[in-house]
């Protein structure tokens, strides 16, 4: 996960007195987008409220204005905040139609609070099983090994939108701590597994609800359903848990930013290897938040 702001030593950016720390080894944009996050989340802005100038927000937070003007369009196609030409930008009102970027890795659950919905847990199971072959290859372990299934229905105004069936490896939890739990299961890795949550490597399908899918999500056999099947790494690269993470996408989508990656050449021309080497380690230099 990426790191968040303290909560509760600063109740607005206007009274910071330096630039927030952050890390180098993330794109500062995405840093910017979770610090901004944090400071919907926690109630500094809440739904209406102006925020700050472009100039005092990027002060904060440390980073250029460019980077600050980046982060706001994410959060704006994300529908978390509206920007209104020649007056400012807004925190945006409440919605019953949930998005998350797919750059970002959070919990539904968090998703959803932010956003102003109050999520309850439909139903909630814990038991061991098996790995069959495409997970065990999934988590680098041999198939039949033993394995944490936690099954998570979770429901926004009274009605079922999201079916997480989560496979975690057993060397990093035991089934009493898992059985116990109520909050997200993301968090609870994040938080408490031997070895930290850091990234995950995710694939996106839409499938067709079987019997059983639809009984969970309250719909229509055959309907369409948003598939995130993802595994989830440990900060050192081993994978800790494997997520089929199931969406009723009338109330809950993912949006995603993509970027063209330009050569240094123009459309039509060989490109200059001077160009495309400085092209090159601009790209890289981007991507891991050292310019």
């Amino acid at each position: 996960m990426l790191p968040r702001l303290p909560r509760g030593q600063i109740s607005d950016p206007r009274q910071a007195t330096g630039p927030r720390p952050r890390p180098i080894a993330r794109p500062l944009y995405i840093w910017a987008v979770d610090a901004l996050y944090e400071l919907i989340e926690s109630g500094v802005y809440t739904a209406g409220q102006s925020l700050p100038s472009e100039g005092e927000l990027a002060a904060y937070l440390g980073v250029s204005r460019s980077t600050l003007r980046e982060a706001l369009g994410y959060l704006e196609k994300d529908g978390f905040i509206v920007r209104k030409h020649g007056i400012g930008t807004f925190v945006a009102p409440h919605t019953n139609h949930i998005s998350s970027g797919l750059e970002r890795l959070a919990s539904f659950r968090s998703v959803a609070e932010l956003a102003g919905a109050s999520v309850v847990v439909m139903d909630r199971s814990v038991s061991l099983v098996g790995a069959d072959e495409s997970v065990a290859e999934a988590l680098q372990v041999a198939p039949g090994s033993e394995l944490v299934r936690v099954e998570i229905t979770n429901a926004l105004d009274d009605r079922p939108v999201a079916y997480l069936d989560g496979l975690i490896d057993r060397r990093w939890v035991t089934l009493e701590q898992l059985s116990d739990g109520q909050g997200s299961l993301l968090e609870f890795l994040c938080q408490y597994t031997e070895l930290p949550v850091s990234y995950s490597r995710s694939e996106l399908y839409a499938v067709e609800a079987d019997g059983a899918l639809a009984a969970r999500l309250g719909v229509a056999e055959g309907k369409a359903i948003l598939n995130l099947a993802e595994t989830v790494f440990s900060d050192k690269h081993v994978p800790v848990a494997f997520f089929r993470n199931y969406f009723v996408t009338d109330c809950y989508n993912f949006k995603i930013v993509r970027r063209i990656v330009r050569s240094g050449a123009t459309f039509g021309e060989p490109s200059r290897e001077g160009n495309a080497v400085s092209d090159q380690k601009h790209q890289e230099g981007a991507e891991h938040g050292t310019i």
